[in-house]
């Protein structure tokens, strides 16, 4: 059975992390003389991914909410670069309009995700 494509996820927070983890990747497919940025994009694109994806399988609620809060210090990192560095290199600057705004969406969608996981820690510790 084919795995269902990662539009159709439910979580729009594990697809749009995803999305930009893939899109940072091609924007910085060509940065060749631009090495440092482009290995740092991509580690931080994939710090992103990979702490959004952590969290579907968290230990407790205090464990979710603490990958969640990892991922926002690396989106943090990864806007601050596209929008710095953006207007420097062309290949950023072409994307980095998309990029921002997936950047955006990604810290919108993980601040809710936070603050919902925060309001209903006292219900219950284990989710």
């Amino acid at each position: 059975m084919a795995h269902p494509s990662i539009e159709n996820r439910d979580n729009q927070l594990y697809v749009r992390a995803t999305l930009l983890s893939v899109y940072i990747s091609a924007a910085c497919s060509d940065l060749d003389k631009y090495d440092a940025l482009r290995d740092q994009m991509k580690r931080a694109a994939r710090g992103v991914k990979n702490c959004v994806n952590e969290a579907q399988s968290p230990e407790s609620r205090a464990d979710f909410i603490h990958k969640l809060k990892i991922a926002d210090k690396e989106l943090c990192e990864l806007t601050g670069m596209v929008a710095t560095e953006g207007s420097k290199v062309p290949l950023i600057r072409i994307h980095s309009a998309l990029l921002l705004e997936l950047c955006l969406d990604v810290a919108r969608l993980l601040g809710k995700s936070i603050s919902s996981a925060k309001r209903n820690r006292n219900t219950r510790d284990k989710i």
